[in-house]
């Protein structure tokens, strides 16, 4: 039995949809989805948010049903997306947000980091830093080598997100070269944070198959 079917919070029945999610069993997340508001004594704000989830979710579904990924939207779903990503301050609108932002650089200024802090105060954090890097075999249905051409740079960190920016593993290294192992996490797109032991920070995208 899954940890998300004996926790009952609201973010815990979210992530078991998203489990069903992930095995194409959508009558089993639209079953879970319709009783989350009868579960829990939702606000208002709760209400609408729960919505903008559902929206999110049967745009997921749709684009999954029509044999697409995120990186082939067509303008007016990107349009779309951008409704959801600003309908509300919830995980919805996070997860919309970190698809438009990683796939079509449409970034919103308001995100914030784990601290609370806006982006515009913390370090910068590029895809387009002048490293040798190799990330192989990307698509992975577990594991992947992340490794550096210049072994006078060390990773230092490696750190996995989701799409809503929640970080979801870690891992300390000390060497130009290690293996992440992604068997734990659900299929789909991450964002891969590798920190270098000089402070810069590369990032990129690793799907889990």
């Amino acid at each position: 039995m899954s940890q998300y079917e004996v926790v009952r919070t609201p973010i815990a029945k979210y992530w078991l949809s998203e489990v069903y999610a992930s095995e194409s069993n959508y009558e089993q997340v639209e079953a879970i989805l319709r009783e989350i508001p009868r579960m829990f004594a939702f606000s208002e704000s709760e209400l609408i948010e729960h919505e903008n989830h559902m929206q999110f979710y049967h745009f997921k579904k749709q684009m999954y049903q029509s044999g697409r990924d995120w990186p082939q939207l067509d303008e007016s779903e990107i349009v779309q997306l951008q409704r959801i990503a600003e309908a509300t301050h919830g995980r919805s609108a996070e997860m919309a947000k970190g698809v438009l932002c990683f796939f079509y650089d449409i970034c919103y200024e308001d995100e914030v980091g784990e601290e609370g802090e806006k982006a515009e105060g913390k370090k910068s954090e590029s895809n387009d830093l002048h490293y040798e890097l190799d990330i192989f075999p990307n698509p992975t249905p577990s594991k992947m080598t992340v490794a550096l051409n210049n072994p006078a740079v060390k990773i230092v960190q490696m750190e996995v997100y989701d799409l809503t920016n929640r970080k979801i593993y870690q891992q300390t290294v000390n060497q130009s070269y290690s293996t992440l192992r992604l068997n734990e996490l659900l299929q789909g797109v991450y964002i891969l944070k590798i920190h270098l032991d000089q402070g810069d920070v590369v990032i990129r995208k690793v799907v889990k198959q």
